[in-house]
């Protein structure tokens, strides 16, 4: 009396790869989004810091950053100091000659 027992019911590479695929989903969509505001939040930090560094001059009384202007404006908005023409009279002093020795 052979019974021939029922074979267990193959789940197919399809269904494995359904299970690996949500698996994927479930576990990466979340790393990918808390990546995404991480990655947001240092491109608008760096592109935005004069303007949060002034912020918290005025409203919470840090001290304020060097060559921060009264109104607080963007320095890349102001006008800078320009360059000096070549024929300005330089900042360096320029040295005095030696005195020629005497040949005698």
């Amino acid at each position: 009396m052979a019974v021939d027992s029922p074979k267990p019911a193959s789940r197919g590479s399809k269904s494995r790869l359904a299970i690996a695929g949500r698996l994927t989903a479930l576990i990466g969509l979340p790393l990918l989004l808390i990546f995404l505001i991480f990655s947001s939040g240092v491109y608008c930090g760096a592109s935005r810091s004069y303007r949060v560094r002034t912020l918290e001059a005025k409203w919470l009384g840090f001290e304020p950053p060097p060559g921060a202007g009264s109104d607080g404006a963007d320095p890349a908005t102001e006008p800078g100091p320009t360059e000096p023409s070549p024929d300005a009279d330089s900042s360096v002093p320029e040295p005095d000659p030696s005195p020629e020795p005497d040949p005698s």
